[in-house]
């Protein structure tokens, strides 16, 4: 990971409010925020540390470590913020930026790339008080970041698609937050590839964490993520018409839980967790058992009780070589 921060006896090479408005290159470690305020302009910190004010600075200008705004063609690489209030951030009216092989550890919130077509790629988001990367954008990729240990006593999602739309996030691991992927009223997204292991409960009164949360989201789409040792593998509450194919839950108290959610579609799922495999609290539908939502060739091998109710787990039966070799009957 990016663990580099500036040590006490650090010298800061720059210190204050840095504009940048052409490709610039940091000589050395910088104390203060940093602006870019041009088009298609590339910030590359060579792997010096931005450090901010302070978590708690919320003003515009000097809380965020490093920001880009109303701008086309941003690239962010390299560089490692801690102690700022907003560790990188591409606002709503940036279009096309990239942020990559960076770090935010140690802010209030990690890193949020909020305008549409964004591409945030193989960064580290750890130990912030809040979401490690918020993902509220529209058309934006998230590949093959990390998010470790944030939230704090509170918990906050390591990944948190609110209200973002069509994004992909794809390869990215999440350990240690709660919950490790959060979708709120996103739509339209579609996770593929990704991993989450750990997933805390620091709130006690709260009856579990989850590795994938979703809440009044709709028409998303999960492929062959993986869940590992956590209180619930996929937490579905108030949404509709999501498809989750060849997910995979190990250890954990509960592998798929749903309530009052309808239309959803589960295919090839499989929940190695210990205790209930498949549990579906929204029923008056047509599917299995009364079930508002469709299931089908999903394995519980290993879970005490496979699933509530019974028949969520049925899978696909192949034919015996016997029975595929079996001449047809001929009429004489």
């Amino acid at each position: 990971g990016h663990d580099r921060l500036p040590g006490c006896n650090e010298r800061f090479r720059t210190r204050g409010r840095l504009i940048v408005t052409r490709n610039t290159t940091l000589k050395g470690p910088h104390k203060g925020a940093i602006e870019i305020t041009a088009n298609n302009v590339r910030l590359d910190c060579d792997g010096h540390t931005v450090t901010g004010l302070g978590r708690q600075d919320q003003r515009l200008q000097s809380g965020i470590g490093i920001s880009a705004s109303a701008r086309r063609g941003v690239t962010i690489t390299d560089c490692h913020v801690t102690d700022s209030f907003l560790g990188i951030l591409v606002d709503e009216g940036s279009r096309k930026a990239s942020v990559r092989h960076s770090s935010a550890i140690g802010n209030r919130t990690g890193i949020w790339a909020h305008g549409p077509r964004a591409s945030v790629t193989a960064n580290e988001a750890s130990r912030n008080e809040e979401w490690g990367f918020a993902v509220t954008g529209r058309r934006s990729t998230y590949r093959d970041n990390v998010a470790i240990d944030n939230g704090g006593p509170r918990g906050a999602a390591g990944f948190a698609v609110h209200g973002g739309t069509d994004n992909t996030l794809r390869s990215n691991h999440a350990r240690g937050n709660d919950p490790n992927f959060e979708l709120s009223m996103a739509n339209g997204n579609t996770l593929i590839g990704n991993t989450s292991e750990d997933a805390i409960n620091p709130r006690p009164r709260q009856s579990g964490s989850q590795s994938f949360n979703l809440f009044r989201s709709r028409g998303n789409t999960f492929i062959r993520n993986t869940s590992a040792t956590s209180g619930t593998g996929f937490h579905i509450t108030e949404s509709r018409g999501n498809t989750f194919t060849d997910n995979v839950v190990e250890g954990g108290g509960t592998g798929f839980l749903l309530q009052a959610s309808g239309k959803n579609s589960l295919t090839g799922n499989t929940a190695l967790n210990g205790g209930t495999g498949f549990h579906d609290e929204s029923f008056g539908g047509s599917g299995i058992a009364g079930s508002r939502n469709e299931y089908a060739d999903n394995t519980c091998p290993g879970t005490a009780t496979p699933s509530m109710p019974a028949g969520l787990c049925q899978p696909r039966v192949e034919p015996s070589p016997a029975a595929e070799e079996q001449p047809s009957a001929e009429s004489p």
